[in-house]
Parts: C-alpha cells; sequence; structure tokens
C-alpha cells in the first residue's frame, strides 16, 4: 500500500519527476528509491519552512538542514 501511494505522490501532485539518484544506464524514469528520496526531502522542506522560519534560521540551522537533506537522500 506505501508503495502505492509513493508512486501516486509521484506520477500526480508532485510537479516534476524526480531527480536520479543513480546513474542505471538505459532507465528513463525515476526509480522507487529516487521517488522516495523526493517525498522525503519534500517533507522535510515543507517542515523546515514552518517550523525555521527563514528570518529566524541562524547558518547553524542551515548547516543541520543541509546535513539532514543529504542523509535523507541517501536513506533509500
Amino acid at each position: 500500500m506505501l508503495y502505492g501511494l509513493v508512486v501516486w505522490w509521484h506520477e500526480t501532485i508532485r510537479p516534476k519527476p524526480a531527480d536520479s539518484l543513480r546513474g542505471w544506464s538505459g532507465k528513463s524514469g525515476a526509480s522507487f528509491a529516487d521517488m522516495l528520496a523526493a517525498l522525503r526531502l519534500e517533507c522535510l522542506e515543507t517542515t523546515s519552512r514552518t517550523s525555521f522560519p527563514t528570518p529566524a534560521r541562524g547558518p547553524e540551522v542551515r548547516k543541520l538542514l543541509d546535513h539532514l537533506k543529504t542523509l535523507l537522500t541517501l536513506a533509500a
């Protein structure tokens, strides 16, 4: 069920296809790992916008969010 929801989100709600995380030869579409990483990043960006408003973000918060984005992308 979760697989279906992630694919549905990617195909219907996401405005552009997910970026490919790995360079598979001959693969034209996004893999499930790509879709899942895109969903994680979108959730993080939405949470950071609502929880850490832009004026309140210091360099420490930005650095932490950048590290978190990298880890979430690689967690597939």
